[in-house]
């Protein structure tokens, strides 16, 4: 590497690490420098309805409004889930989620027991409900039967100050009312200060409202739901997030930083070092009793840290440089990526009803963008399928409008179907005059599928119009603490009107457990000789090509709730014969990059516990 290539590089990385600075100046204030709680102690085991009624009677309670007090160095709590009519609730000595203040240093004994007959339940403290990484609490209790409880004694120590959630790790119990708020005051405050402390949470919205679970853009979905835009992703998602609360705010924050050196083989390829990077804040708050707002803000220093001719990905195309259509290149993302703002209401318990209005923001058209899914957490590169399937998540202009019910989500937009242009910096013109609409359903906390479809006018500035077809399906299991697995099938279709037809097909999938993650992406895409700028005669001319991706990463360190890891990855593309004089046989390409980004996150409140 030459001088100035050295102090290129330098630059774009200076650059590019601004956006986690914001993530690290948003991360520090809620980072705990020890775990917040200590499992002491536990012991499962069954319990007559009779003997934990008797128990649980006699369990002495010190409350301030909502909020149960442990004042006691040593101090004891009886728990169980909710009644039938609210079984997805707890009930501590009484009382509905109530807030647990504690003073540092307080070790609380706990009886937990399920009393549901037909669901598994737990009780985890700390954390981001629903990951289990960084929380203590009990074993998940099977449900229970001719009236003996399935239940667990255990012991847990307060260590930090600080607010944190307790809640059922479960599907999506945390989301539908398995949750509240534990306190840890100082060692040394008065029975006052750890009265004030709860009171921060009912003027936050109160110990089991939804200070502590964000929802997505509809206020029937939970936000591990919502992908890009108003895409849906499995319910099981991993949350690489950090959740804040100020005031009547709910906060989100979360993105990603890839420094990297990036080689791409043959005579079309080209290597350099860069650093692709996007970051995204969210924030949301209640209207009324049944309404909500959301407003988004979604930035890239690509332009920046990566440069106008965006960078070396063999077999991609789409957008222009000085005029030239791209190829073999991904263009860089805008600074801007979204600045959205969405209202929705809630119509019954499963249904509700939203608009979504966008400069820049994304269309209801395609699978989430591949930055959203986690099948591609891990992976650098777009996928070269992208202008067939998820390019219009950058769009100068779009309303939308859609309605869900239970697992259903029908939806429609009037959008800009312009790409964005050559300067990365700026706001499009908008021009509402492309349409689509898409249908989304995900059966399980575990499955997203969606099909969609929608006319583009004018998408790269040629004069020709797109009719754009997708489908996709994606599935997300967990397995405990950072295990997961994540899988996405996609198929796309650019129809040019009056014109050619063109497919595309992509599978990826990524595995993680703590520390390691392994994934793969393959692909199938018909793309033309014009399409990749080819200096052959019939520019109509098909070429079906390919490419397979395999990467791992290893976590090097975690520091203020932000992970960085180091990533390897391999590439192999496959071209017909009559390309193999402008590609080579099989051109290949390997990365060698580190990937920083939002750990499992923790929830925060505006303050201290002190």
């Amino acid at each position: 590497m030459n001088m100035k290539q050295t102090n290129t590089f330098r630059k774009r990385l200076a650059i590019g690490l601004l956006p986690m600075t914001v993530l690290l100046a948003f991360a520090v204030p809620g980072f705990a420098q020890s775990a917040p709680f200590t499992l002491v102690e536990h012991q499962e085991r069954m319990i007559s309805a009779d003997d934990f009624g008797k128990i649980e009677a006699a369990a002495p309670t010190k409350s301030s409004g909502d909020a149960l007090l442990l004042t006691e160095s040593m101090d004891s709590l009886v728990v169980r889930t909710g009644p039938g009519n609210d079984m997805l609730s707890y009930r501590i000595q009484g009382l509905r989620n109530p807030t647990l203040v504690l003073r540092a240093g307080t070790a609380v004994h706990i009886l937990f027991a399920n009393v549901d007959d037909d669901m598994p339940h737990d009780l985890r403290f700390g954390g981001l409900p629903p990951d289990t990484a960084g929380t203590v609490g009990t074993t998940r209790q099977p449900y229970s039967e001719n009236e003996m409880y399935s239940a667990e004694d255990i012991v847990i120590r307060a260590n930090t100050p600080g607010y944190y959630p307790y809640f059922c790790s479960y599907r999506d119990h945390a989301a539908k009312g398995m949750r509240g708020w534990i306190v840890v005051t100082s060692s040394t405050a008065t029975e006052q200060a750890m009265i004030n402390a709860a009171g921060e949470i009912e003027n936050a919205g109160g110990s089991s409202a939804g200070a502590m679970n964000m929802s997505g853009v509809l206020t029937t979905e939970p936000m591990s739901q919502e992908g890009s835009g108003t895409t849906w992703v499995p319910a099981a998602t991993p949350e690489y997030m950090r959740m804040y609360q100020a005031g009547d705010w709910s906060l989100m924050l979360h993105g990603d930083l890839f420094p990297r050196f990036d080689y791409q083989g043959g005579p079309r390829g080209g290597h350099r070092i860069d650093a692709p990077n996007w970051g995204m804040l969210m924030a949301e708050r209640a209207v009324g009793t049944e309404g909500q707002f959301t407003a988004h803000l979604m930035m890239s220093l690509d332009p920046l840290t990566i440069g106008g001719q965006g960078y070396p990905l063999l077999l991609q195309t789409g957008e222009t440089w000085h005029g030239v259509k791209l190829h073999d290149a991904q263009h860089p993302h805008d600074l801007f990526s979204e600045l959205s703002v969405a209202y929705s209401q809630k119509l019954a318990d499963n249904s509700s009803a939203y608009v979504y209005v966008g400069y820049p923001g994304e269309p209801a058209l395609g699978p989430p963008v591949f930055m959203h899914r986690s099948s591609a957490m891990s992976n650098p590169n777009a996928p070269i399928s992208h202008h067939w399937m998820d390019a219009t998540h950058i769009t100068f202009g779009v309303l939308t409008a859609g309605v869900a019910v239970g697992s259903w989500k029908l939806e429609g937009s009037y959008f800009n179907g312009s790409e964005p242009d050559e300067n990365r910096y700026d706001f499009d013109p908008i021009k509402l005059n492309s349409y689509s609409g898409r249908l989304s359903f995900n059966p399980t906390d575990n499955f997203a599928l969606q099909i969609s479809s929608g006319l583009i006018k004018n998408p790269e500035g040629d004069g020709i119009n797109v009719i754009r077809s997708t489908a996709s399906a994606i599935y997300t299991e967990q397995f405990g603490d950072e295990n997961w697995w994540s899988t996405t099938a996609a198929w796309g279709q650019n129809h040019e009107v009056n014109s050619l037809t063109f497919n595309a097909l992509l599978l990826e999938s990524e595995y993680n457990w703590p520390d390691w993650s392994v994934y793969g992406r393959g692909e199938y895409v018909q793309k033309t000789n014009g399409e990749l700028v080819l200096p052959l005669a019939d520019s109509n001319a098909v070429n079906n090509v390919d490419e397979v991706t395999l990467g791992l990463t290893r976590k090097l360190f975690s520091a203020a709730s932000i992970d960085v890891d180091l990533g390897v990855q391999g590439s192999i593309n496959f071209v017909p014969p009559a390309l193999d004089p402008f590609y080579s046989e099989h051109p290949a390409g390997y990365e060698i990059y580190l990937s920083i980004h939002p750990s499992f996150g923790s929830m925060s409140m505006k303050g201290a516990a002190e």
